[in-house]
């Protein structure tokens, strides 16, 4: 530990010393055959500072020596070689650069950067105080380059105005890394500083930190701005005393035309418990008076720190009268997109009467009855018959309980693992073992559909076709037999067809059937909406949509991939915040899983252990890779958009920004929903049957509801962050923010519309003018508002079972998500008062 007088020379490369001063090398001398000594600039704790000519990169380095005495010392050495390891890290204009290491004569040396200029300790000696405009922005360039360093990993411990230099440009530059160490280095504890300008922990033996850093940068700004020292002592001893327990002369005292908003960044950064300073150099830059330090990074051509971003920007503080204009208007609204979105679902034309658990216990019924074992796993979920929604669109109105909406079952004797790609489904994971089934039930309980895999543990018995047509609602003795002509998925010994009438829709249809030994494998009923061959129009539409989806997915996942790769490369990006976005994925889907199945069978099976892990890990990997790749650009082109979702990563979660814009996403996505409502309402007005719609998500009962909450919350961000690096590959094409998002709504769209057959010009329109509010919403108030529009847009307003009939058994889905937006709608409007008062003041 070393202590530091007014009369003691830096140890940085500073104007040459006298001639009284001469230094162990005589000007002129050639080192290592490369370094031409022209002066000694300086001399100090940590050895001798040369100004040289570097012969072989001709230009004008300075050369830093370790003493004799020193450099015997292995400990020493060490230091002074970790010192090139960790300062050459980093990269910033307004740090000193170090070039290389080298030896001569037994002599360790460091070559750096020369900057022409007076260390800051010379300059407030000579001429007191800086005026305050200068003061200000030498204070946020010691900031950004502190930042740098810190961003890297790399703590200086020795931060004082000795080590920063003013070059000729009057541009702060930090130098002297000779006590650096990173994070987690500092395991000896040692006491190493300048005793001036120590945090209390440092002399206390806890090591240093960033907010030890981040101490001393708070004297150091106090001296800049009043010209004297926050402490003065004669000794080590008397240093420690009153840093530990002596609160400094406010800088207000001794300045009086002080700004407020420097006494207290300078303030908040002297606390003497390391806890309450502020969080990083760059949220002390953002406090300080003189200028926007995010637009002055812009303005450099420079990539802001996460923590500056978080920093930058105004509070966000709503006047209480906004906040609850907002609030009301959200509250207002709920109901009336619920009472929309039910006038646009099916609720009220196929009444859902029967609870899933009472559809689930007649499919088992079912399945014993056809010679079908069941086992005790099982998964379900609840669909809609797309061609014969659309068929019976067309034609008018619904009869009712028509069977349109169809509960899918799937037993089994081992738990269904998870597809790696999406949800178990209907048809993911497919049909690939003997004896595997699917079976459909209308929401009347009669039977719609059955697929099957034949096994050769069959029973092999006579299976009554009158029971498997009375389970589909048909009159045997009102269906007159046929040919068979389609074939089952797998191997039938046994085949039948009839024709009759639709015991509902009172059309023509035809209904094949197939028996493996006396089990049911296969089980259709054909009308006029669905021809017997398997690739009709629509069909092939929603095949050609996939593939469109699968090959935009790849080409943005391949694209994400090769950016986030080349940011870790080249050390950018926010690793904290991609790690707590990985590890809320991995939870969320952790949690979704265990509320919509039986925790205990992932003990029972191990294969299913590892499969539950697997789709957790890759869901947390994904969204890391994503935001990875995106996070670098978008904080450099576009920093204001990640300001309130750097708090909430950061964990100021109650920020009034923050609350802001969470409030500001949910009346977005209301105002989306009602236009989405006129999208979907338009075809009725030209003689075009409107398409009900159905959510299937949330028709399962609480636990599967609040499911369905979270994985639409890991959903909603991969969402957004997959539709940015689209944004960010079309902007890289085409060289134009508003011609690569016009490219990106107009992919977008007509993927949506190929996947769906093109049915409406109205529906695309919708898909445009939602795409364009999205992007308004993101440039307008940052990706936070995005991803909660996209949250409560993707698992609610117009995507629940939307009805204001909570007795009906899927009114607890409704409830739910109605409490849901509704308090995230309260949560934004009080956070957002930044703690005002609700009711005192209105302007």
């Amino acid at each position: 530990m070393s202590d530091e007088s007014p009369t003691r020379t830096s140890d940085v490369p500073t104007a040459p010393a006298s001639p009284a001063d001469a230094g162990r090398f005589a000007s002129g001398s050639v080192l290592a055959g490369r370094y031409r000594i022209v002066a000694l600039l300086g001399k100090g704790g940590m050895g001798e500072v040369y100004r040289a000519d570097d012969l072989k990169l001709g230009q004008t380095v300075a050369l830093k020596f370790l003493p004799v005495a020193l450099g015997a010392d292995p400990a020493r050495l060490s230091r002074f070689l970790n010192e090139v390891r960790l300062a050459r890290q980093v990269t910033h204009p307004n740090v000193c650069r170090v070039h290389d290491i080298g030896d001569t004569d037994g002599l360790h040396f460091i070559s750096m950067e020369y900057v022409d200029g007076e260390d800051l300790a010379s300059l407030l000696r000579r001429i007191g105080r800086l005026p305050k405009e200068k003061a200000a922005e030498i204070a946020r360039q010691i900031c950004a380059g502190l930042g740098a360093a810190h961003e890297r990993g790399v703590l200086h411990r020795d931060l004082k105005p000795a080590n920063v230099m003013i070059d000729g440009q009057g541009r702060a530059r930090l130098t002297d890394f000779g006590l650096a160490v990173a994070p987690g280095e500092d395991a000896t504890r040692e006491i190493a500083g300048t005793p001036a300008y120590m945090a209390p922990e440092q002399f206390d033996g806890r090591g240093a930190s960033e907010r030890s850093d981040l101490y001393a940068l708070g004297l150091v700004l106090y001296e800049l701005f009043t010209g004297k020292r926050a402490f003065e002592g004669n000794s080590a001893t008397e240093m420690a005393r009153l840093h530990r327990e002596t609160e400094p002369p406010e800088p207000s005292s001794v300045v009086r035309d002080l700004d407020p908003a420097v006494e207290h960044a300078i303030l908040r950064c002297l606390a003497k418990h390391a806890a309450k300073r502020p969080s990083s150099a760059a949220s002390v830059a953002a406090e300080l008076a003189g200028g926007d330090p995010l637009a002055a990074v812009k303005a450099a051509g420079e990539t802001p720190a996460p923590e500056l971003v978080a920093a930058a920007g105004a509070t966000g503080t709503l006047k209480p009268a906004v906040a609850l204009g907002l609030l009301a208007f959200v509250l207002v609204g709920l109901p009336g997109a619920m009472a929309v979105a039910e006038r646009l679902t099916l609720l009220r034309q196929v009444p859902l009467e029967m609870p899933p658990d009472v559809l689930r216990f007649r499919a088992r019924e079912m399945l014993a009855s056809f010679n079908v074992p069941a086992g005790e796993y099982a998964a379900s979920g609840f669909v809609y018959d797309e061609p014969l929604l659309e068929w019976v669109s067309r034609r008018g109105s619904l009869p009712a309980h028509t069977p349109i909406v169809r509960l899918w079952y799937r037993p089994g004797f081992a738990p269904i693992p998870q597809p790696l790609f999406g949800r178990i489904s209907q048809d993911e994971p497919p049909l690939t073992t003997p004896g595997q089934v699917v079976l459909w039930l209308d929401t009347a309980g009669r039977l719609a559909e059955l697929r099957s895999l034949p096994s050769t543990s069959d029973p092999g018995k006579d299976l009554e076709w009158n029971g498997v047509l009375a389970a589909a609602g048909f009159d045997p003795a009102r269906v007159q037999p046929a040919e068979p002509s389609l074939l089952p998925p797998g191997f039938a010994d046994r085949r039948a067809a009839w024709t009759g009438r639709h015991p509902v829709l009172d059309v023509d249809v035809r209904i094949e059937t197939a028996a493996h030994r006396g089990r049911l494998v296969s089980f259709r009923v054909l009308g006029p909406w669905a021809p017997a061959r398997e690739e009709t129009a629509l069909f092939a539409a929603a095949r050609l949509g996939e593939r469109a989806f699968l090959m935009l997915f790849f080409v943005t996942l391949a694209t994400g991939l090769l950016l986030a790769l080349r940011n870790l490369r080249l050390g950018r990006g926010d690793r904290r915040g991609a790690l707590r976005l990985a590890l809320f994925a991995f939870f969320a889907r952790l949690g979704a899983w265990l509320l919509q199945n039986r925790p205990s069978a992932l003990f029972e099976e191990q294969s299913l252990l590892v499969a539950v892990l697997a789709r957790c890990l890759y869901s947390a990997a994904f969204l890391w890779l994503l935001y990875m790749a995106i996070e670098p650009p978008v904080r450099r082109r576009w920093p204001e958009a990640l300001i309130s979702w750097q708090r909430l990563l950061g964990g100021r979660w109650r920020d009034a920004r923050v609350g802001r814009d969470v409030l500001m996403g949910v009346a977005c996505a209301i105002v989306m929903g009602y236009a989405w409502a006129v999208g979907r309402l338009l075809p009725g007005l030209w003689g075009e049957g409107t398409v009900p719609v159905v959510a299937d998500g949330m028709l399962a009962g609480v636990r599967p509801t609040v499911a369905y909450i979270l994985l639409t919350a890991v959903s909603s961000i991969s969402g957004c962050l997959f539709v940015t690096v689209l944004l960010l590959l079309a902007r890289a094409v085409f060289r134009h923010v508003a011609i690569a998002a016009g490219v990106v709504l107009l992919v977008l769209t007509a993927v949506l519309m190929i996947g769906k057959g093109g049915r409406h010009a109205s529906e695309a329109l919708g898909a445009v003018v939602a795409m364009t509010l999205l992007l308004f919403v993101m440039s307008r108030f940052g990706l936070l508002s995005v991803v909660v529009t996209s949250f409560v847009l993707g698992g609610g307003t117009l995507a629940i079972p939307a009805t204001l009939h909570f007795s009906a058994w899927y009114g607890q889905a409704a409830l739910i998500w109605i409490l849901v937006m509704g308090g995230l709608a309260a949560f934004g409007a009080y956070t957002s008062l930044g703690g005002k008062p609700l009711l005192r003041s209105w302007d």
